[in-house]
């Protein structure tokens, strides 16, 4: 849910530049059902954690950019940022992808 959550703050930060009631909402669903998350039954969409949401975001993004500031080059980048490939975002790519993320890491 959080990353969920993180993205529709993007969202919301842009939206509330031209309104301010900005209704924010996440539905998920599958087969069996769905479930609307608003910010009256769930806390990680209030104004308050959109906002903590934003700054998390203005970190991680500070971050990456030194990081590319940096590197010289591709591989030097490649070499300061190990994989996680247990991370939950590499479990749907396809296994060519994941072997070119291991020759690139040498791993």
């Amino acid at each position: 849910m959080k990353d969920h959550c993180r993205q529709v703050a993007l969202y919301w930060k842009w939206l509330r530049e031209q309104a301010d009631n900005v209704p924010v909402k996440i539905v998920y669903a599958n087969t069996l059902g769905y479930r609307v998350f608003t910010d009256e039954n769930c806390e990680e969409l209030q104004e308050q954690s959109l906002r903590e949401h934003l700054d998390s975001l203005r970190m991680i993004a500070r971050a990456r950019e030194t990081l590319m500031k940096t590197a010289d080059d591709i591989e030097t980048l490649f070499n300061l940022v190990p994989p996680d490939f247990s991370f939950y975002q590499w479990r749907d790519k396809p296994e060519a992808y994941k072997q070119r993320a291991r020759e690139i890491w040498g791993i």
